[in-house]
């Protein structure tokens, strides 16, 4: 058996969109293929040689080793796959027959994309999964309880107590800085009264530069607070790793599953517009949005579309090929 970490860990759907599910669903079938074709290698490659792919199966063409297209489907009862899996059975044909109807429905037909195929085709991979003892039948029950959260919050993921408690503080930090910058402004008016006055000042500029001091530790909570906010809210919605962590910006993205958060890459902004809300990203995270907009805009100078996983990996097309452009909030290497 391979010792390698499957390269693709569980993505949980954000939304109830048709994206999302998408993305999620894919993943799966992708990670339990890749799973079953290091089965097959560890089993047969001792006994057929480093070539056994080639040898047995290269009729046509030499299939991709973890190809679902290869891996999932019903395999003859002769094929020397079947000396990698449990004894060869009919009830086990016909969970290899029904993943592979889920991975054509959700690869090609659309019309029969919708919440039910989705649990549907999550129960035929996880019935595929469990008689094999693969890692991934473990993914089916964190999808299932995602899906539920979704149905019951509306469709949306809704904030961790540890955001909200985050966001009250965050609204109770700006009234206090607006508070602040109006006693700066009174301040200054009652200074600007003494002198005229001919008073001693003082008193008045002690209050003045004091309100000052308030807005600015203010300003400076709000900051933290919104920093803490950004962290809260990936912790709480994705894994920690997904397959794009061994990119590096500028490389191609490959064959990973594009990020079903779509996002416009402003070039007269510098900033990125979120499709689904129809806001600018930097009034959700703040600076690190515009920071993302300017390391990017270097790759696509045009700006354009841009896919972002839930981890915050983005890639787009540039010169007609996916490119890695980098992690959101992670500046590239030699910037600050």
């Amino acid at each position: 058996m391979s010792s390698q970490t499957n390269p693709y860990p569980v993505i949980l759907p954000e939304s109830l969109k048709l994206g999302h599910l998408v993305a999620a669903l894919g993943t799966f079938v992708k990670a339990t293929a890749w799973e079953l074709g290091e089965r097959f290698n560890a089993a047969l490659a001792p006994k057929y040689g480093p070539d056994w792919l080639h040898d047995h199966f290269h009729d046509k063409y030499t299939p991709n080793l973890h190809d679902p297209d290869f891996v999932i489907q019903r395999h003859p009862q002769d094929s020397i796959l079947w000396e990698a899996l449990p004894p060869y059975s009919w009830d086990l044909q016909e969970r290899f027959k029904r993943a592979r109807w889920t991975r054509n429905r959700w690869e090609h037909a659309a019309a029969e994309q919708n919440m039910n195929s989705f649990i549907n085709g999550i129960d035929q991979i996880r019935r595929l999964a469990e008689p094999l003892g693969l890692g991934t039948r473990h993914y089916a029950p964190e999808l299932l309880a995602r899906v539920k959260t979704l149905q019951v919050s509306g469709g949306v993921l809704p904030p961790s107590d540890l955001e909200l408690e985050l966001e009250r503080q965050r609204q109770e930090a700006q009234e206090a800085r607006d508070a602040a910058a109006h006693a700066v402004r009174a301040a200054t008016a009652a200074v600007a009264d003494a002198r005229a006055m001919g008073k001693v000042a003082e008193e008045a500029a002690q209050a003045k530069a004091q309100a000052e001091q308030q807005a600015l530790d203010a300003e400076a909570e709000i900051r933290r607070l919104e920093e803490e906010l950004r962290h809260a809210a990936k912790a709480s919605r994705v894994a920690l790793e997904e397959p794009a962590d061994v990119l590096q910006p500028g490389e191609p993205w490959g064959d990973f599953p594009l990020g079903a958060r779509t996002l416009s890459l402003k070039a007269n902004m510098v900033d990125l517009m979120d499709h689904a809300t129809q806001t600018l990203l930097s009034q959700q995270i703040g600076e690190a949005a515009i920071q993302a907009a300017r390391w990017w805009l270097k790759t696509m100078p045009a700006g354009g579309q841009v896919h972002l996983t839930p981890a915050g990996h983005a890639a787009a097309r540039v010169g007609g090929t996916y490119v890695y452009l980098g992690r959101l909030d992670h500046a590239p290497s030699g910037h600050s």
